[in-house]
């Protein structure tokens, strides 16, 4: 603590006192120049050696210096028994004996000088003052101050300036995309104080809202600048390059392999541009999308696939809740409009019960532009999502209707928050819809899953299948009798093969040549896999095979019928043998009479229809044959009628009035009358005699025999 107070120029006395110890050296200092030693000249007061034990005394007569440095300071006082007289140090360590230090405080001495230096130099008025001013100041900045006195000693201390700058990077939600899309500019502004001001510019000379984002259109490369004010008066400015492009392929990679198998295809494409890859030149649902590799199904032969640069693409997920309730209501879902091009990937269902849902999507005249298949569904609950995969390529345009219909009568809704987005601004769910009108319901569709960009020119590239060594499949039958089993063996020129069986329906799975046995229930087509895993000369080569086993569970002829059995001079009938099955179906056909002789013509179908229109009787039958056993359906009779007149008797008269006509046909043949050679409405029916209505000039009629069914016009 601080002892006393002490005026430069000033002379003082101060006396010590030992303890019980019987030899004590004292001395004192005070550190005048402040410099942290007590070595320099003049600081010691005095020192005494060789005193007694208290109560003795000693004291110190001492002037302050004038040149003392104003300010604390320290005194130091020491008592030890040291082993020599005089010369006793401020700082040594002694065995024995006591050191004590004093704070004291100097007046009317001299104030010490100060060197300052602030680093860094970056914003300031001056770096060599106590006080300095930061201005124009661009950035946070930690400021270090260094004092140096006259005596040397140095402090450094720091003071941190903290500023938030104003700034402005503007972004775009797709920095590349193509003509007539739409984009969302962003200001995105920090720092300084806000509310901010938002100017807008463009290198097009466009006219913007004041706002922090706003949508635009643009149809060529655009850079976009905005400048923001905010309320302390401050500006910052930036600007983001739109990139509007039409995107294309610069070249294709075919790819090639022997025989069955997938095939490896490739692209390269300009800057910022994916793929998306299709089965034809015209198909809207992609086989794989945003990627410049693809690798095809497994082909039997040279197949050319398209590839369509695309820019600009995102992907997108509606947000529209989830059900709480489901329904037995069929062809429900939703409606919504779309401000771009887009691809609808999937939606999502909740059902309650197990079946398959139907997807329809209408544009806004109802006019179908979708039907999904029939995707099974199961019994999840409206907690679980199932996601129906469409892949459907969509236009913008307003008031789409999606909706679905599902054979487990027990979708999944909810009340419709509306208008619900779509993600990313590529549209809005504006209704729900049920049939053929709104709703306020949202029922049914769930997430529905867009992608956008657009594309270029769809260009072909072939994945091209070299013939590979040839398999030959041997069946021992090719038609079983129900109950029946045959055997399957392969065989090929190719000693590298190794053999893989499989069968559609799924069930049957072997390896090797065979024989293999197969006791099929139903007709079954059997495939074999050959493939090439050696380093021969047809190394990697594939061959798929396949044979069709004929059989059913009964062995039966049905019943033939024909969808006409009379016709009129010609005609194409459409047999139909309804349950015939069980072995290989014949259909067989006589011109001759009901028992033959017969002619092969169909095979293998229940139904048959002539390849030319028939012109004379004929009699139908199915023949059924499996192993050694052949059965035949009842015989259908098609008749073709073919009536004639034998001969026609003209009239005549004198002037105006009726004249009488007639025709002579066959027994069982009648005759039609007609004003002209084509019409269809006859003058008189059923009848070979005709009298005219009044004619004032010659007239030709036309008539025409009939029979059963039929006319024939003369």
């Amino acid at each position: 603590s601080t002892t006393a107070t002490l005026t430069a120029g000033s002379t003082y006395t101060i006396t010590l006192s030992p303890g019980t110890y019987s030899s004590n050296d004292f001395a004192a200092w005070i550190d005048y120049n402040q410099n942290g030693t007590l070595t320099d000249a003049s600081e010691k007061l005095g020192e005494t050696d060789n005193m007694a034990a208290g109560p003795a005394t000693t004291s110190f007569v001492f002037t302050v210096p004038a040149n003392a440095y104003n300010g604390l300071t320290r005194l130091r006082i020491r008592e030890a028994d040291q082993s020599t007289t005089g010369g006793m140090d401020p700082c040594v360590s002694y065995s024995f004996g006591e050191t004590e230090d004093y704070n004291i405080t100097i007046t009317g001495g001299v104030t010490p000088s100060l060197n300052i230096a602030w680093t860094p130099s970056t914003f300031l008025s001056s770096t060599t003052t106590a006080t300095t001013t930061a201005t124009a100041v661009a950035a946070s900045t930690t400021y270090t101050v260094t004092a140096t006195a006259g005596n040397g000693c140095t402090a450094t201390g720091t003071a941190a300036l903290t500023v938030d700058i104003l700034n402005a990077a503007p972004i775009t939600t797709r920095n590349h995309f193509c003509p007539g899309s739409k984009d969302t500019l962003i200001a995105n502004a920090t720092g300084g104080g806000q509310p901010y001001v938002y100017s807008w510019s463009s290198s097009t000379g466009g006219i913007y809202p004041a706002t922090a984002t706003f949508i635009d259109t643009p149809t060529v490369t655009t850079t976009y600048t905005v400048n923001v004010t905010d309320a302390c008066g401050n500006s910052a400015s930036g600007s983001v390059i739109v990139y509007v492009e039409t995107p294309t392929i610069t070249s294709t990679v075919p790819g090639s392999r022997c025989g069955y198998g997938p095939v490896s295809l490739g692209v390269t494409t300009s800057p910022w541009v994916s793929a998306n890859w299709y089965s034809s030149a015209t198909s809207n649902i992609p086989l794989a999308m945003g990627t410049s590799t693809y690798t095809t199904p497994s082909i039997t032969s040279t197949t050319t696939y398209y590839v369509a640069g695309s820019v600009g693409g995102s992907n997108q997920i509606s947000s529209n809740g989830v059900p709480n309730v489901s329904t037995s209501t069929q062809n429900g879902g939703l409606q919504f409009t779309l401000f771009q091009s887009v691809i609808l990937n999937s939606i999502q269902v909740y059902s309650s019960a197990n079946g398959t849902a139907t997807v329809t999507l209408e544009n806004s005249a109802g006019t179908v532009m979708y039907v999904s298949s029939a995707i099974p569904i199961s019994n999840l609950g409206i907690s679980v999502p199932q996601t129906l995969s469409l892949g459907w390529a969509i236009p913008a345009g307003v008031g789409y209707r999606i909706k679905v219909a599902n054979t487990g009568n027990s979708l999944g809704y909810s009340s419709g928050a509306f208008p619900a987005p779509m993600g990313n601004g590529v549209g809005t769910i504006t209704s729900g819809w049920l049939t053929t009108t709104t709703s306020t319901l949202n029922y049914f569709v769930y997430n529905m899953n867009t992608s956008t960009g657009c594309e270029g020119p769809r260009e072909p590239i072939t994945a091209t299948v070299n013939t590979p060594p040839s398999t030959t499949i041997t069946a021992g039958d090719l038609t079983l009798c129900p109950g029946g089993s045959t055997t399957l063996s392969v065989s090929s020129p190719n000693p590298d093969y190794t053999y893989t069986w499989f069968s559609n329906p799924a069930g049957f799975t072997g390896t090797g040549v065979g024989p293999l046995t197969v006791a099929p229930t139903l007709t079954t087509k059997y495939y074999v896999l050959a493939q090439d895993s050696s380093a021969g000369t047809f190394a990697g080569c594939a061959n798929l095979d396949s044979v069709t086993i004929l059989t059913g569970s009964i062995l039966t002829a049905g019943l033939v019928s024909a969808s006409q059995n009379q016709l009129c001079v010609s005609g194409t009938p459409i047999l139909t043998a309804a349950g015939a099955g069980g072995g290989a179906l014949q259909w067989q056909v006589s011109t001759v009479s009901n028992s033959g002789p017969w002619t092969n013509v169909g095979s293998g179908l229940s139904t048959y229809t002539p390849s030319a229109p028939i012109t004379q009787t004929s009699y139908f039958r199915m023949q059924v044959m499996c192993q050694t056993t052949t059965i035949y359906s009842n015989v259908e009779t098609v008749n073709v009628n073919n009536p004639q007149l034998i001969s026609t008797t003209p009239g005549s008269r004198c002037g105006t009035g009726t004249v009488s006509l007639s025709a002579t046909a066959p027994a069982g043949t009648s005759a039609n009358w007609y004003a002209d050679a084509t019409t269809y409405v006859p003058l008189a029916t059923g009848t070979t005699s005709f009298t005219t209505p009044t004619i004032s000039n010659t007239t030709t009629f036309y008539v025409a025999p009939t029979s059963g069914i039929g006319t024939t016009q003369i």
